[in-house]
């Protein structure tokens, strides 16, 4: 095919003397018939050319294979390229406009006018300000989007798709770090994504975006104190020490989403981000939980080898279904409790040399915290005098290299002393 006689980039046809559509309009009155002329015999040349290629290659694949009712699929010839998956990094190519133009040099003429108009009408469409309007407000929160409009109408920035690139760059500039300063984040609080173990395809403050955790009418989402004491009402009974801290150091409640993982199936999970400004190195401390389970549906919560999960386990459940400290990995994996999802029963060959266990094979311990290294915190599968289960057992400590294990401690003693120590906004 032959160029716009303008050198715009676009294709020229004949109708329009060598012209593309556009530039048409402007040089239609041009008389200059021995430069169209020369166009003319360029552009036959190059449709002529195309035309034999197309029917050459028709040819060798009808030879490679005949096909007489042409239901079988064609056979791929020797040598013919063959295309990857589409990827991450090919999905990035699509981005680029130029891939348009070298699309085109494989068309006939009589494609050429609809494809280019599609690639104006899809260039139009993916740069639009709504679409970038609706992908911020879906991320971030309109309240987020008007805020930040307003900021930089100064700086002649004043469009989502600019506010959107500058969040991106700055995020990437600290993606290495692994603590982030408090006053970075007042400052710009959508950096704080920038330390996390997964991106995230939300991350808004709470009320800003619709989420999974949700608040009658009469609490202020806005009010980070009313929603702790609402969220937590359940279990400030037996987490006194975690709810006070909760109270008196969170600023700042977040709700994040991970994004989708190609390689894995699960669907993308929902959290809630406690952050508070630690005392020591004034850095960003942070708990998150999960999205929690009505307590009815708790109570049937069941792990196999194990059976129904202990009621304390369940109650928590209702208030966060997993809850972890530890900031960076929001999943709960370890310095927390796990999710329902995530529990694990274990073998039972750990037991004391005075352990008189009958019912051999059955799971008696069922791990709800770990730190990451095989070990962790554990509830003791215990029988009653009177034969029956006990419905909220002690927990010990496991350690997969020692077989030695005692159950000493409640669930509720144990969790309000874990997820409190070492925090030192106090």
């Amino acid at each position: 095919m032959s160029a716009c006689r303008a050198g715009c980039g676009f294709f020229g046809n004949e109708a329009n003397k060598g012209y593309c559509s556009k530039c048409y309009r402007t040089h239609a009155s041009e008389n200059d018939n021995a430069a169209f002329e020369q166009w003319l015999q360029q552009h036959t040349k190059a449709v002529n050319k195309i035309v034999e290629e197309n029917i050459k290659r028709k040819l060798e694949w009808q030879q490679a294979e005949p096909n007489d009712n042409n239901s079988k699929k064609r056979k791929q010839m020797e040598g013919e390229p063959k295309w990857p998956p589409l990827t991450t990094n090919a999905r990035a190519i699509l981005e680029n406009q130029d891939v348009f133009s070298n699309i085109a040099r494989f068309l006939t003429p009589a494609e050429i006018t609809p494809f280019m108009l599609s690639c104006k009408s899809f260039h139009k469409v993916a740069n639009g300000e709504n679409v970038w309007r609706s992908m911020f407000e879906m991320k971030y929160g309109k309240t987020e989007l008007d805020t930040a409009l307003i900021i930089n109408q100064s700086n002649n920035q004043a469009s989502a798709n600019d506010e959107w690139k500058y969040r991106v760059k700055v995020i990437n500039k600290f993606k290495e770090s692994s603590d982030l300063d408090w006053n970075e984040f007042e400052k710009a609080p959508f950096i704080l994504q920038a330390i996390l173990h997964k991106p995230v395809s939300v991350f808004a403050k709470l009320g800003q975006v619709s989420s999974p955790f949700k608040f009658p009418p009469e609490i202020d989402v806005n009010n980070v104190k009313q929603v702790i004491e609402h969220v937590w009402a359940p279990v400030v009974s037996h987490l006194p020490t975690l709810v006070e801290f909760l109270l008196n150091c969170v600023q700042a409640l977040y709700v994040v989403r991970e994004q989708c993982d190609e390689d894995n199936d699960n669907t993308p999970e929902w959290y809630l981000l406690y952050i508070y400004k630690t005392s020591e190195d004034n850095q960003v401390g942070l708990h998150s939980g999960g999205v929690p389970l009505p307590y009815e549906k708790a109570l049937k919560v069941e792990q196999e080898g194990w059976g129904m999960i202990p009621k304390s386990l369940a109650l928590f459940y209702s208030v966060h279904d997993g809850y972890t400290k530890f900031g960076r990995r929001l999943d709960a994996w370890e310095d927390g409790v796990v999710s329902s999802n995530t529990l694990r029963s274990l073998a039972c060959e750990i037991f004391n040399e005075d352990d008189n266990d009958d019912d051999e094979g059955k799971t008696q311990l069922l791990r709800f915290h770990h730190d990451g290294g095989g070990n962790g915190q554990t509830f003791y599968r215990t029988v009653r005098s009177d034969g029956i289960l006990e419905e909220d057992p002690l927990t010990g400590d496991y350690d997969h290299e020692c077989p030695e294990y005692e159950a000493t401690i409640s669930f509720w003693e144990f969790l309000d002393e874990m997820l409190t120590e070492e925090n030192d906004c106090w």
